[in-house]
């Protein structure tokens, strides 16, 4: 039957509505109307049904485990046992037995403060060597009331801490940081320990720990019981002293939550202690604060916000170079910076933000510890100009370096020890405003860790190389020479009486009357037992000031002038040393004082023949133990290879004017000195000829000819173009050491 609607004209509305509905449930398929309800609508809403209540359990599931909203829906397939019934309830004793199994046992029950729930237990399970492996919380559960047991809710590995990152706070202010490596070594952790203080009203916080020496590390812990268990390491620490972290009130300003923050209302901390960790190093104040913050996870509901020094993009130029200055330790000059722009925001009528003012009061704070330390006065002058530095009052501080040699050594002990804590500084400053005293001090440093050339240069490039530095520099120049001169040798030239030239290190005086200017080229030290040839390479590096003190000089500046002429005979003058002139590559020279007789014998005895004039801090031509012996006293053997020796000796400089028969009747009246030359503990033989024994020709004399306890020939300049003249044996415990003429200098030279 096909269904006609009538004309709402021709019949009542109420009518047409009963009719309507009679005809569509009489026949509704020959309905000319869509239908109102369909197959893709209808799955459509289970689809939806579904997807809302999958987001309900699984919130269910989140915030508690054990609800039974779980086990509601009949078409869910769910455990009958709650999630919690996964680890039942255990006795200690059930607990000691299972962590027995795995070689673990429970360590010392954590003591916990309020706010706690009821019945929890915190324990760290240790091994054999009591070294913590994990943190677990058990909770009794109402059921377990009365039954000694406890429910496993939650449990943590615990990592030890990196040996490396510890050593690295210990020795941030030694010269030995730098040999801190990583090893992969673990530092463990060993007790579990409430810190110290009122805690925060949110969160369990607690903190296992573990020492070395002086120094305490460790690791903070939080466990929040709700909405849902959770523990979380959250923090490590290094305190180089016997201190531990603690609660305190550190902060007045209490930082307010914005509006728009996704964090539960109940869980903004905006009035809370501090946890300060205090790594202050002797006088080194330095304070780490953190702030709890509440996070939106609930995997990790709270954490610790350090206050840092980080500044914002485009920040203002005081608010800037305050934050410089504090990352260097200059706290006072940065609290100074700081205040200038609170007054710039106070006049545009605005004021520090909160993030702002935490720095401002951090800052603050170190800034009165150090300002503090800086106004005492101290008996020793380092360590007073250390805590002006500190305090960023550099031009007092180099006051105190200039005002006496006393104080100068003083501060140059204090900046081999303690230029670690003044270099981060001193760059900071230069940043902020590069002052002259501060590039000074920046020398200073590089002094003593690269040597006297290296802080010149560096002072030379910040454009400050003025006479006051280089003065300073020089006197703080105090690390002990490896070397250990004793003794100098050199030549020695007469300059007149008009200027020596600039190139003088030290100041020296005017010349007295009837007095001209000598100038001694040092070739020949002896430093210890050894006598050593220039140029010296550790001299070069170092201050003319420490190097004229380590000769001796400052205490005796007299040296002894020796004159050799063709004979062998030897007069002696006296210089007075004066200064010192030192070459990059170690060469030392010495500008003296003398009277004008004898630069006039000097300028005689050029192109004579004789020997050069010897310069010496001390008398080398002490006679030596020896003995008179001759040809006759020796082996017939040693004798007849020595004669053939000498004849040879004779023959490469002439045709000797005698056989070899007659040359040994000849040579049998000649004395040998008998000495030991090499240190063998053997008698040597040294042969002085002068030219009444043999004529050689217009050449030096005497001849000297050494051979060993064989007869073998250990030394000869017999040979006019031998290249090397015999002057004598050096004195010293290092036998051997002959000091011999070559050319225009004097040389050391080993008979071993």
């Amino acid at each position: 039957m096909k269904i006609q609607l009538k004309n709402e004209h021709n019949s009542e509305p109420e009518d047409r509505n009963q009719d309507l509905v009679q005809d569509l449930v009489e026949d509704p398929a020959e309905s000319q109307l869509k239908p109102r309800f369909s197959i893709s609508r209808i799955l459509m809403l289970l689809n939806l049904i579904a997807i809302g209540t999958s987001s309900f359990l699984g919130y269910e599931y989140l915030t508690n485990p054990a609800s039974p909203a779980l086990f509601l829906l009949p078409f869910y397939q769910a455990p009958v046992a709650p999630v919690q019934n996964l680890n039942p309830p255990q006795t200690l004793a059930e607990i000691t037995k299972e962590l027995a199994d795995l070689q673990l046992q429970l360590g010392e029950r954590l003591q916990i403060e309020a706010p706690a729930p009821e019945g929890l237990y915190i324990y760290p399970t240790i091994d054999k060597t009591k070294e913590i492996e994990e943190i677990r919380v058990y909770q009794t559960i109402s059921e377990d009331v009365g039954k000694g047991k406890l429910r496993l809710v939650q449990k943590l590995e615990v990592m030890p801490l990196d040996e490396h990152y510890i050593r690295s706070i210990e020795l941030r202010y030694s010269q030995d940081l730098a040999k801190v490596k990583p090893t992969g070594n673990k530092m463990p952790l060993m007790k579990l320990s409430s810190i110290e203080g009122t805690p925060p009203s949110k969160g369990i916080w607690f903190m296992a720990i573990g020492s070395k020496g002086k120094t305490n590390y460790g690791q903070i812990f939080c466990y929040v019981p709700q909405p849902q268990p959770k523990l979380n390491q959250v923090d490590e620490w290094v305190i180089p002293a016997q201190k531990l972290p603690e609660w305190r009130n550190f902060l007045e300003v209490k930082r307010q939550e914005p509006e728009a923050d996704p964090k539960p209302p109940d869980l903004l901390l905006s009035d809370q202690p501090e946890l300060v960790i205090d790594q202050t190093q002797s006088f080194e104040p330095d304070f780490q604060v953190f702030r709890v913050q509440p996070t939106a996870s609930l995997e990790n509901p709270l954490q610790l916000r350090q206050i840092t020094l980080n500044e914002a993009l485009k920040s203002p130029q005081n608010y800037s170079d305050a934050l410089v200055l504090a990352s260097g330790g200059l706290w006072s000059p940065s609290i100074a910076k700081f205040d200038r722009f609170k007054a710039e925001l106070q006049a545009k009528g605005k004021s520090l933000s909160p993030f702002m003012q935490e720095q401002y009061e951090l800052i603050d704070y170190h800034a009165k510890i150090t300002a503090e330390q800086a106004d005492r006065t101290l008996a020793d002058s380092g360590q007073q100009a250390l805590m002006l530095i500190l305090d960023g009052r550099w031009q007092e501080a180099l006051k105190i370096a200039e005002a006496s040699d006393f104080a100068a050594k003083s501060v140059a002990e204090m900046m081999v020890t303690d230029n670690y804590h003044v270099w981060p500084r001193v760059k900071a400053a230069l940043k902020v405003k590069p002052e002259l005293e501060v590039k000074i001090w920046g020398a200073l440093v590089f002094l003593q860790r690269k040597g006297l050339p290296e802080a010149v240069q560096w002072l030379t490039a910040q454009k400050a190389s003025t006479e006051r530095a280089i003065a300073l520099l020089q006197r703080s120049d105090i690390s002990p020479l490896k070397m250990k001169p004793e003794q100098l040798l050199g030549t020695v030239t007469p300059l007149g009486k008009g200027s020596p030239g600039t190139q003088w290190q030290i100041k020296f005086p005017d010349l007295l009357p009837g007095q001209v200017w000598f100038r001694v080229d040092v070739s020949v030290i002896k430093d210890g037992n050894t006598w050593i040839n220039g140029a010296f390479p550790e001299i070069g590096r170092r201050s003319p000031i420490l190097v004229w003190e380590a000769l001796g000089l400052e205490q005796n500046n007299f040296l002894t002038a020796t004159l050799t002429d063709i004979n062998g005979i030897r007069e002696t003058s006296s210089l007075t040393a004066r200064s010192i002139s030192i070459g990059a590559d170690g060469s030392l020279k010495i500008l003296a004082t003398g009277y004008d007789s004898l630069a006039k014998s000097i300028d005689e005895s050029r192109g004579k023949g004789d020997f050069l004039p010897l310069v010496t801090s001390d008398n080398i031509f002490t006679s030596s133990s020896s003995s008179t012996v001759y040809l006759q006293n020796f082996d017939q053997r040693i004798e007849a290879k020595i004669i053939q020796a000498l004849y040879n000796e004779l023959q490469k400089v002439g045709q000797v004017s005698l056989e070899l028969e007659d040359f040994k009747s000849q040579i049998a009246i000649w004395s040998f000195q008998s000495i030991d030359i090499t240190g063998d503990n053997q008698l040597d033989f040294i042969l002085e000829l002068d030219r009444n024994q043999i004529d050689a020709g217009d050449r030096y004399y005497p001849v000297t000819i050494a051979f060993d306890r064989d007869g073998n020939i250990l030394f000869s300049d017999i040979s006019a173009n031998s290249g090397r003249r015999w002057i004598t044996i050096l004195p010293g415990n290092n036998a051997g050491q002959v000091l011999t003429q070559v050319e225009d200098r004097y040389e050391v030279w080993s008979l071993r």
